[in-house]
């Protein structure tokens, strides 16, 4: 071989060990973040796999997921009516609301009644299973919890068209609480069954305040139990959890959840060759880009105020700018359930608010027997102070309506709508440009 070829065949051999010791020490270099990232994570005490989750349950998960299934059971022999909805917040009493409220309340449910009742006293309660390494939800149980805060509601609404506040009240006592048995799971989607729960037990709050007086000591634990709703940092327990469950996530992607796939049908040798550059070139990129943006949402999910939704607003737009956003594909297919649980918390916490305030509202109204001109009227007697809303950071507002009246807070669009309450999906779609709405508790 002459000797220019052979200097000429060193030299390319030469830049492509370079360039191969390059890419291995870039590749080493973008797997060190994420790892890093994680180990630092579990330094601090925070569950980063689904071992730990399992772990966080505690050692009666066993006997809170039989409960959990005692519970779906007994729900779904409550589930007798399903022709006819509950009946909506009125004043007014038809001869088929009252048939309606008689069917649900007959003496053949009774024993149903009391198993449902009872079985709401006991726990521990265990609605999650991360046990081998497999993310379950148990979402029969989930939808369980639902069905319980459901058939509460159905129970608190048909013993007010009765006239039966004794029994509304208990109902309602327990629907509160129904919301709490999911708290143990830690996850993104029992936190939302949780607020679903919540919003089902204020709804029910609002048709039976309408309906029937309660007594003071009633509308004092209901009072107590709407505050413990609010949680304390509920949504960023559940997102430390949720950042667990991705961790994990990346680290069993398969192939077929590459863009184009399913878990259904074989990946093709094309989509192999792209998982297996992204899994080296950019998954541990998009890894610590996951992290990262978890890290400033579950900061912003501990801010107290307006200023939490700032910061989430803040992250949705820098996801939204991002000009190659194709860099992070899972982590984009993941985050923006994430984002969209710090905007339904801000309605969580004014709703439990609300309720609050209406019970302390309710309160004021049986010893005076006049509704409170306003909100400060009632404190102290009845409120430490008049809650604050967490999307202004000002205090909820309130307006009397006839015999009735609405407590709210100020809803998506950020103007104060005299307490216009949202509307349902029907009425959105009769007009072209559907009115603005507060976050309201009302009673008629």
């Amino acid at each position: 071989m002459p000797s220019s070829d052979r200097h000429h065949f060193g030299w390319w051999k030469w830049v492509l060990l370079g360039l191969g010791v390059l890419a291995l020490v870039s590749v080493l270099w973008l797997r060190r973040g994420p790892v890093s990232q994680v180990e630092t994570l579990r330094a601090q005490g925070y569950p980063v796999s689904l071992a730990d989750l399992e772990r966080r349950l505690g050692p009666d998960a066993a006997l809170g997921r039989t409960n959990a299934l005692k519970l779906v059971q007994i729900v779904e022999v409550q589930r007798r009516d399903k022709k006819r909805p509950i009946p909506a917040r009125s004043k007014s009493v038809t001869a088929e609301d009252r048939a309606w409220a008689e069917g649900q309340l007959g003496n053949e449910n009774a024993e149903d009644w009391n198993q449902l009742h009872a079985l709401l006293r006991t726990g521990p309660w265990c609605f999650a299973d991360y046990s081998g390494g497999v993310f379950s939800p148990n979402t029969d149980t989930l939808g369980g919890v639902k069905g319980a805060a459901v058939a509460l509601e159905a129970e608190a609404v048909a013993a007010a068209i009765l006239g039966d506040a004794t029994r509304a009240g208990q109902a309602l006592t327990d629907g509160v609480r129904v919301g709490r048995l999911v708290d143990s799971g830690g996850v993104l989607i029992d936190y939302l069954v949780r607020i679903a729960c919540d919003a089902i037990a204020a709804r029910a709050a609002e048709s039976v305040f309408t309906r029937v007086p309660l007594d003071d000591a009633t509308l004092v634990n209901l009072q107590r139990g709407f505050r413990a709703a609010e949680g304390t940092n509920a949504l960023a327990q559940a997102l430390v959890g949720e950042r667990a469950f991705g961790i994990t996530a990346f680290r069993q992607l398969p192939s077929q959840a590459f863009p184009g796939g399913t878990a259904a049908t074989p990946s093709s040798a094309l989509q192999d060759l792209l998982f297996d550059l992204y899994c080296v070139f950019l998954r541990p990129s998009d890894q610590r880009f996951y992290l990262d943006q978890m890290a400033r949402l579950i900061d912003a999910a501990r801010t107290p105020g307006p200023a939490a939704l700032g910061q989430v607003n803040e992250l949705e737009n820098r996801l939204r700018q991002d000009r190659v956003p194709t860099r992070q594909p899972f982590s984009r297919m993941m985050l923006p359930s994430r984002l969209k649980a710090a905007a339904k918390d801000a309605r969580h916490l004014t709703n439990m608010r609300c309720a609050q305030a209406a019970c302390a509202v309710e309160r004021y109204r049986r010893k005076h027997q006049t509704l409170p001109p306003t909100l400060e009227a009632l404190v102290p007697g009845f409120l430490d102070a008049v809650p604050e809303d967490p999307l202004t950071g000002g205090p909820l507002k309130y307006r009397i309506r006839g015999e009735g009246y609405v407590v709210y807070g100020i809803g998506e669009d950020g103007t104060d709508d005299g307490g216009q309450e949202p509307q349902k999906e029907s009425e959105k779609k009769l007009q072209k440009k559907p009115q603005g709405w507060d976050y309201t508790f009302a009673v008629d």
